[in-house]
């Protein structure tokens, strides 16, 4: 799909240490703690990255999730 993702399933450690340079963040709260959430918008707030918060983590969400982050006309 031309897409890199990291995957973190929140019980890392210095979160903010291991984001690096991303174009955005997708956070499936049903399946992060509220501290790792916490942790992982404070990170995006303080280096200006746009954040999707979605409940459900299932495929058809993080289409949807990519279809808002990509450009338009990028087929992946």
């Amino acid at each position: 799909m031309g897409v890199s993702l990291n995957v973190f399933n929140g019980t890392e450690t210095r979160l903010a240490s291991r984001v690096g340079d991303v174009d955005a963040m997708v956070i499936f709260t049903n399946k992060v703690s509220h501290s790792a959430r916490r942790e992982a918008v404070g990170v995006a707030k303080s280096r200006n990255i746009p954040v999707h918060m979605r409940h459900s983590c299932g495929v058809c969400t993080l289409r949807r999730c990519l279809d808002c982050i990509m450009p338009k006309g990028v087929n992946y």
